[in-house]
């Protein structure tokens, strides 16, 4: 799973179709946890921004990394993001 987006990173580069994917979540507490999000130019470029978010985990809901691309999908930053 990944998601795919237009972006510009924080550093000012601009990627068209830039993949974006989860590496990890760390689960702090029952409910609460840590998405380490990286960004490539391509899936097999190598990773050229990174993102922390922190989201609420559903103990009942999906698994906690589909859970966090649920959330990441509503930070500005991937706002529009699509599954790829």
């Amino acid at each position: 799973m990944a998601l795919q987006k237009d972006i510009t990173t924080s550093n000012g580069i601009e990627l068209k179709d830039a993949y974006i994917r989860v590496y990890g979540v760390d689960c702090a507490t029952k409910d609460h946890a840590l998405a380490k999000i990286g960004v490539q130019a391509a899936k097999d470029k190598p990773v050229v921004d990174q993102y922390v978010a922190t989201f609420t985990l559903s103990l009942n809901g999906a698994n906690a990394f589909a859970q966090a691309y649920e959330h990441i999908k509503t930070m500005p930053v991937f706002a529009g993001a699509t599954d790829c």
